[in-house]
């Protein structure tokens, strides 16, 4: 698969990566030196990576003297977890014998995810990961053993005893709590380990930050604040070092940049620096307070949502869990992360796209016409068809795609700016003037079957006025059994309503109108409220 985009769709993409490791805004506009000729920009970054050594060859070295070393996480692109899960095992031969991690690594999440969601969590790469790290666990526990240390584990205090409300989770206090307790255990562990044991701390970029800062609360009051890696730095020194994960994601610069990134390479803080002018990140990306020094790869991964990857483990855990939420399972009640308005939403959409007909259900009944199965006859007939001693659940699911197609098909998304208009308030029209719906498009041509690109396309089209190609996707959409399982089918008619009647077809308007009005569905949920504001509707006022 050729991972290269034509210079006519798009002059520059850029992430802007924040020092918490959280994606702060993704636009397509021209940086400062974006005028600069790409042969003078190729000699730049010839001339730090002709010094730049392989990363894995230089941290191999690196730990003949070192004790730690902090891989600083963004929790957006997934090229740490892909560098860790191929280089771990030469890592425990160069003496790494604990894995400090933020949360439980070891624990592989299929809960699926949007494919333009900006969230690291539930994609195959963390599984990878998760995979590797397990592996390792096992083939050495008799002999010499690789060790895992949840390295909050076992806190008692939370927000509320310390004084804080829940929008206080990011603040100073919190997180000095947090990364207080991590450096007590990571210490007190090492303490009492072999004197030559070494260690990979796996935390996210706000907890790697590698000096001290004085931050302003929402009361205006100053607190200091030390994180984790700070605190490591503290406590080891030269025994310590971390490093930050930096990728070029511009089209225009790509086989430049490939031929000299062909594997990922570390740079010091100063050529971080000095790339200001060339890698278009948030300024703080590159400061030297965030880390020691820098791994730059050759292009950015975003992971692909373990939904995109239909393996038996996935669909194994997506009937199960409905299944069980149907029958109203105690260990399922009150997680958000499944009711009604959450997940729960997303993994009926994918039963029905991988198994169509032989998943008889529909979330959304219209009235007057036949209706599906309840939610749990339809499991049980799928069970039946699909989650027998005699197939595998993957064998017989409609279509297969490669990963990376799917891998590709997650990076288009990610790129047309819906997580901005979604979840940062971003004008919807942005997609159009920048070009970005082009990645939508492309989406579309790779994952046809993937009602969502679709879905999107019309909405863009009515929200910006081209209301006969909105509705025209719009009745394709409807016209696909598959939509009747998509959580924003209602404002998906309320949209095509709006382009009928802009159009003059007031009948058709009518129609759609009042389909909006009237899908019900057996769980009682409310389509005007909940996620579909955030997740999936862009509700507009």
């Amino acid at each position: 698969m050729n991972y290269r985009l034509s210079l006519s769709r798009l002059l520059l993409a850029v992430i802007a990566i924040a020092i918490t490791g959280c994606a702060a805004s993704l636009v397509k506009k021209t940086a400062a030196t974006a005028a600069e000729a790409p042969d003078a920009v190729a000699k730049k970054l010839e001339a730090i990576a002709a010094k730049a050594p392989d990363a894995a060859a230089h941290l191999l070295d690196e730990l003949k003297t070192k004790k730690i070393i902090f891989f600083s996480d963004d929790h957006i692109i997934m090229n740490e977890e892909m560098f860790l899960a191929e280089h771990l095992q030469e890592f425990y031969d160069a003496g790494v014998r604990y894995f400090f991690s933020e949360s439980n690594i070891t624990k592989v999440s299929f809960l699926p995810t949007y494919p333009w969601m900006n969230t690291g969590s539930g994609r195959v790469e963390m599984s990878g990961l998760s995979q590797t790290i397990v592996s390792l666990e096992q083939s050495t526990a008799d002999t010499d053993p690789f060790k895992v240390v949840l390295a909050e584990e076992g806190r008692i205090a939370d927000i509320i005893e310390l004084g804080l409300e829940e929008e206080d989770s990011i603040t100073a206090k919190w997180l000095n709590y947090r990364d207080d307790y991590a450096a007590k255990k990571i210490i007190e562990t090492l303490d009492n380990a072999p004197e030559d044991a070494k260690a990979i701390v796996y935390f996210g970029g706000a907890h790697g930050i590698i000096t001290a800062s004085k931050e302003t609360q929402r009361d205006g009051t100053q607190i200091d604040r030390f994180p984790l890696g700070y605190l490591l730095s503290e406590r080891y020194g030269s025994d310590f070092t971390s490093v930050k994960f930096l990728t070029e994601i511009r089209p225009q610069f790509e086989d430049e940049w490939k031929q000299l990134i062909s594997t990922p390479k570390i740079i010091s803080q100063e050529d971080a620096q000095a790339m200001k002018d060339i890698l278009y990140y948030h300024p703080s990306a590159f400061s030297k307070s965030i880390a020691n020094a820098f791994i730059v790869d050759s292009q950015s991964y975003f992971g692909t949502p373990s939904n995109y990857v239909p393996n038996d483990d996935n669909l194994q855990f997506w009937m199960q869990t409905l299944k069980e939420y149907e029958l109203k399972d105690p260990k399922w009640v009150g997680l958000p992360q499944i009711e009604q308005d959450g997940t729960f939403l997303i993994m009926v959409y994918y039963l029905k796209l991988y198994y169509g007909d032989h998943f008889n259900y529909a979330l959304w009944k219209i009235p007057g016409e036949e209706q599906s199965l309840s939610l749990l006859h339809a499991l049980e007939a799928l069970e039946l068809y699909s989650f027998n001693e005699s197939v595998k659940p993957s064998d017989m699911i409609q279509f297969h795609h490669s990963l990376e197609d799917m891998r590709l098909y997650c990076f288009y998304m990610f790129y047309s700016l819906l997580t901005e208009v979604t979840y940062y308030g971003r004008d919807i029209a942005d997609i159009v003037e920048t070009g970005n719906i082009q990645y939508i498009i492309d989406a579309r041509e790779l994952f046809p079957e993937d009602l969502w690109t679709l879905y999107w396309l019309a909405f863009i089209q009515t929200e910006t006025g081209s209301y006969a190609e909105g509705l025209a996707n719009f009745q394709e959409l409807f016209a696909n059994d598959l939509s009747l399982n998509m959580s924003s089918l209602p404002l998906a008619y309320k949209k095509a309503a709006k382009c009928a009647t802009a159009l003059g077809n007031t009948s058709l308007a009518a129609e759609y109108a009042a389909l909006s009005e009237s899908l019900y569905n057996e769980h009682d949920i409310d389509p005007s409220i909940g996620p579909f504001s955030v997740e999936v509707g862009y509700h507009l006022k």
